[in-house]
């Protein structure tokens, strides 16, 4: 099984490292080699298993090419995807759906806490949405903190190996104790 990630060399790449280590193909779909080499030299021997493809989600052609690409080299049937700009979510869906063809595929929408309780968006008809939000850790009876990019990346990671189909990373209860944006 392959998989790819949007958004995969920032605060999730310790998930790309974890899905490596399975032996699975990770395309990682961003802008900066540089972070890819990072993560790749990161990763040790299973940064075999990691895959660049260059794009910027914001630039339609671009993005559209790198996820075409990723499957040429190895079709995936799981996407993880962080961010919600409305037009990359419309050409991720779009031209997966399209590659896939009646395959049925999963996509893990990682989002803000403050989506945690938002109508999930919708998909076609192959697609199994599955969403990941990224809470808040309370700290005492007053304090609370934003998670770390690792809590981030375990949880999300164990959201995809447990296929699950609503995950909170955290907590986002009690709203009212979030720290300050």
């Amino acid at each position: 099984m392959a998989t790819l990630m949007v958004g995969g060399t920032g605060m999730l790449s310790d998930a790309a490292i974890g899905l490596a280590q399975g032996r699975e193909i990770v395309h990682l779909v961003s802008r900066h080699r540089e972070r890819f080499e990072d993560l790749r030299r990161r990763a040790g021997p299973w940064g075999a298993f990691l895959r660049w493809h260059p794009a910027d989600y914001r630039d339609a052609a671009s993005f559209r090419a790198a996820l075409e690409a990723a499957w040429s080299a190895a079709p995936y049937h799981r996407v993880v995807l962080w961010g919600s700009d409305p037009a990359a979510w419309a050409e991720l869906t779009t031209t997966v759906s399209h590659l896939a063809g009646a395959q049925a595929w999963a996509l893990y929408f990682v989002r803000g806490s403050q989506h945690w309780n938002g109508p999930p968006p919708s998909v076609p008809p192959t697609c199994t949405l599955r969403i990941v939000i990224l809470g808040f850790v309370l700290q005492g009876p007053t304090q609370a903190r934003w998670l770390t990019h690792q809590e981030i990346s375990q949880g999300v990671l164990d959201a995809v190996i447990e296929q699950a189909p609503y995950r909170v990373v955290g907590t986002v209860h009690p709203w009212d104790r979030r720290p300050a944006w």
